[in-house]
């Protein structure tokens, strides 16, 4: 679990942000993902899509809770939305590892 939590959690964070803008509350929101699939077995990839999926829904929940609907876009219910989101958030990352290697 801890290799999973290293390899996605910057990711998990600039995708949650994306949504509630919010960096508090989008870290609680990664951490209780992280928790949820604590008891379950993953390989990389199923863990990688399952914790996109569990924020993405975290983060709609809480807009909801604190009735900011308007600021809810219905792609981020779109599979193909999160498809886009996880690659961009893994090219970034890349990119980030590279520049900090020079």
């Amino acid at each position: 679990m801890e290799t999973i939590y290293r390899l996605y959690y910057d990711e998990l964070i600039y995708f949650g942000n994306k949504i509630v803008k919010d960096r508090q509350v989008v870290e609680d929101i990664v951490i209780d993902a992280f928790i949820k699939i604590r008891a379950e077995t993953y390989d990389n990839t199923r863990a990688r899509r399952t914790l996109y999926v569990i924020v993405n829904h975290k983060c709609l929940n809480y807009l909801r809770s604190i009735k900011q609907r308007g600021a809810v876009i219905v792609g981020f219910f779109d599979e193909t939305y999160l498809d886009r989101e996880m690659v961009e958030a893994g090219l970034l990352k890349g990119l980030f590892n590279a520049l900090n290697g020079l």
